[in-house]
Parts: structure tokens; C-alpha cells; sequence
């Protein structure tokens, strides 16, 4: 890549009508190699799984969707201690157990907002959120939406790692 950025700035001090042409080539290029090097890492984190370990609280989250979370009673539970756990938990996934439960709870949202008859508390407190402007405020910062406007725009598709109808948060009826 450093030979895109060398090319582009010679490019741009070229006299004759040429340069421009050649520099957006390049920076074209410098795109196209960008996003390649992005996909395969994007492709690398997705093809890890967590140590079983992660993968139990990981379910644990999936199965209790809605349960008030102890980190400490989560790393007991996974044989691990709190710190340890919260390390081994955001190396193994990217996210903070916390994050990654407020990401599991979003992803069941966005589905329970198919359903236009449940109202948005309902659905903040089927989801495991406290109030529902926590979880308006929760759901804006993951989706860069309100709930309201997520749920108008029509695009309420579903991610299946979450499981909205868990015994801890069963499904509403439409």
C-alpha cells in the first residue's frame, strides 16, 4: 500500500493533464486493496469460536436474555475470575460480556419491533432493558436509530444469535 500513497503524491505533481488521471487510478486501487485487506479480517473474526468456556456464558446470555446480569456470578460459573473472565470474554469476542449482552437484547429488539402491536416499553422490557429510555438510548447508540424510527423505516430484520422467545423472555403474541 505504501507504493498507492507514493504513486498518488507523484501523480499530483505532474505538470501535464495526465497526473489527475493517474492519481485517481491509484487512489482507486488503494480502495479496492483497503477493502480486501478489511474483508479478510473481517473474515478472520468470524471464523474464531469462543473457547467453551465463553461459548457457556455465551448461551448462559442467549438462555437468560432478560436476567439482571452478575459479572461476578457469570465468571463463577464459567470457572473464571471476574477479571480474568471480562479479558478472556472481550478477547475471544470483541465485546465486553456486558456489550455483548446489550447487543444480544438490540438483536431480539429489532425483531419484537416486527410486531406493531407491542408498544416500545413492552418491548424494552421484554428485551431485559430497565426502562425504556435506557433502552432507546441503548438501541439509538447500537443502530444509530430510535426504536420508533427503526420500527417505521420497516427494516426490522432479524439476527438469529439472539433468542427473543428464551424461557426467561417469552415471545409476545402478535
Amino acid at each position: 500500500m505504501p507504493g498507492h500513497f507514493a504513486r498518488i503524491l507523484a501523480a499530483i505533481r505532474e505538470p501535464d493533464g495526465l497526473g489527475a488521471g493517474v492519481a485517481r487510478a491509484s487512489v482507486v486501487m488503494l480502495i479496492a486493496e483497503m477493502a480486501t485487506a478489511f474483508a479478510r479480517a473481517d473474515a478472520a473474526l468470524t471464523e474464531r469460536h469462543p473457547s467453551p468456556r465463553i461459548q457457556q456464558a455465551i448461551d448462559w446470555m442467549q438462555t437468560h436474555l432478560c436476567a439482571a446480569v452478575a459479572l461476578d456470578a457469570l465468571a463463577r460459573q464459567c470457572g473464571l475470575k471476574t477479571s480474568r473472565f471480562r479479558a478472556l470474554f472481550r478477547a475471544e469476542t470483541g465485546f465486553s460480556p456486558l456489550e455483548y449482552l446489550t447487543q444480544l437484547r438490540i438483536a431480539a429488539a429489532k425483531e419484537l419491533l416486527a410486531r406493531p402491536r407491542l408498544s416500545i416499553t413492552e418491548i424494552a422490557l421484554a428485551t431485559g432493558f430497565g426502562s425504556s429510555l435506557y433502552f432507546a438510548t441503548a438501541f439509538r447508540r447500537t443502530t444509530g436509530f430510535t426504536p420508533r424510527d427503526f420500527r417505521q423505516r420497516g427494516d426490522c430484520s432479524l439476527d438469529m444469535t439472539a433468542h427473543a422467545a428464551s424461557p426467561a423472555c417469552p415471545a409476545h403474541p402478535d
